[in-house]
């Protein structure tokens, strides 16, 4: 199958086909089909068929992994229930963000403020943490084909990237986002560190 079937193809082709058979072939069946084959045979056990079967369908699904909350920033968001009812309105990404940026933190006071920020941060509205800006994937992929571009990219402080990213977000039809990160790619290739 190509890239570009397998891209088109929707959510409910993707589950019909994992659990139905490919083929008449009993050999050829789905591995969750598969898996129950083996469980009869005695190859499986009714607790690694249901370890094989929730691995199985959370990758199908595509979920995200919900990321292991640090004891620190647990108290803090137990002791605030507004604080973490907007924690849990995050995407796990968001989430996993926050949580690597209090990580990072070299020193211990530096890492106290930050999980004690945190609950106005969230009330502030903040979806992310100050200086994770996060490169959007196509603009990762226009800065990885042009050398001069990702030089200066990388030469940048996280206002001027905000600047950029932000700029290129706010475009509301994919053909002007295009536009705009191969304005973004020209621009720094050719030294504006600006907007």
């Amino acid at each position: 199958m190509s890239c570009s079937t397998k891209a088109t193809r929707s959510a409910s082709d993707s589950v019909s086909s994992r659990f139905s058979p490919r083929s008449a072939n009993p050999s050829r069946f789905t591995a969750l089909d598969r898996s129950s084959r083996w469980k009869e045979f005695g190859i499986l056990t009714d607790v690694s068929l249901f370890m094989y079967r929730a691995a199985d369908l959370s990758e199908s699904a595509g979920k995200e992994l919900e990321p292991r909350l640090p004891a620190d920033l647990r108290n803090v968001l137990a002791a605030a229930p507004r604080a973490k009812a907007l924690w849990l309105d995050l995407t796990p990404i968001a989430r996993r963000d926050f949580i690597s940026w209090i990580d990072s933190a070299k020193q211990p006071e530096t890492r106290k403020r930050r999980v004690e920020s945190l609950p106005s941060r969230l009330a502030a509205g903040k979806r992310r943490p100050c200086c994770f800006s996060v490169v959007p994937f196509d603009l990762h992929k226009a800065l990885a084909v042009t050398p001069r571009a990702k030089a200066q990219w990388s030469g940048l402080d996280s206002t001027a990237r905000r600047d950029f990213i932000d700029w290129i977000n706010s475009a509301k039809e994919s053909e002007t986002r295009r536009g705009r990160i191969e304005e973004t790619c020209m621009k720094l290739a050719a030294g504006t560190r600006r907007l």
